[in-house]
């Protein structure tokens, strides 16, 4: 896993999505997301930020808070 795919697992968990729901929100595949969540694939800065707004959430910051960790 990565730190950006440990967020959004523990994001979408926290709203009480499915991968499905969450990815359809985002408007990529429920594949994709899972891929990030496991760390086998990184999404473009774009996505990735679609992604997060899904959660209320700036991509900026949710890479400051994992910045902050390490």
């Amino acid at each position: 896993m990565t730190a950006f795919g440990d967020w959004l697992r523990a994001a979408r968990k926290l709203h009480g999505m499915t991968l499905q729901e969450a990815a359809d929100r985002a408007q990529i595949t429920k594949s994709y997301l899972w891929e990030w969540e496991r760390g086998t694939r990184n999404p473009t800065i774009a996505v990735a930020s679609r992604a997060t707004r899904v959660f209320g959430v700036s991509l900026w910051r949710v890479l400051r808070q994992i910045e902050a960790l390490d």
